[in-house]
């Protein structure tokens, strides 16, 4: 729990906040010569995929209050390859009980952006810094760990 100014106490609360995610597709060959699919197919696929792990497994610390998913999927062409990359965003409005549990989603691949919608201000202790620089340290080597155990797939699929 954060400390938060209301008047002259402070109380304890939670953090609301609003994340953005954009999920990535590129275009797959099957085996046969025709159904190829499209980035744009490839990234709604994987943005649908996701959002049954988001709403269906539990996050320790974090209540989603709303989902929305149905964000226009936009294409770039990827610099270093020259194809056609396409994203599928995804917007969660969240409820964490604290700063630190908001961290695992920064390390994510497809986190583009947080706002913080209340409280408009907080109280960070030394010891709620040190838990958030310890999370941040565990993000990191979790993710460090993923990355070279599931080669790109996410944590969240399994």
């Amino acid at each position: 729990m954060i400390m938060v100014r209301n008047g002259d106490k402070l109380e304890r609360g939670t953090v609301r906040a609003r994340l953005r995610f954009d999920f990535k597709g590129t275009a797959k060959q099957t085996r046969l010569f025709f159904g190829n699919k499209s980035p744009q197919e490839a990234a709604a696929e994987n943005r649908q995929r996701q959002l049954v792990a988001l709403e269906n497994v539990p996050i320790q610390g974090i209540s989603i209050t709303e989902i929305f998913g149905d964000g226009e999927i936009y294409t770039i062409v990827d610099p270093i390859t020259g194809e056609d990359v396409a994203y599928a965003p995804v917007e969660l409005t969240v409820e964490a009980d604290s700063i630190e549990d908001l961290v695992r989603f920064a390390f994510r691949e497809e986190f583009r952006k947080i706002d913080i919608l209340e409280p408009k201000e907080m109280l960070l202790t030394h010891y709620d810094a040190e838990k958030m620089l310890y999370q941040v340290g565990e993000e990191m080597r979790l993710n460090r760990f993923f990355s070279t155990r599931l080669e790109g797939k996410s944590r969240w699929e399994g």
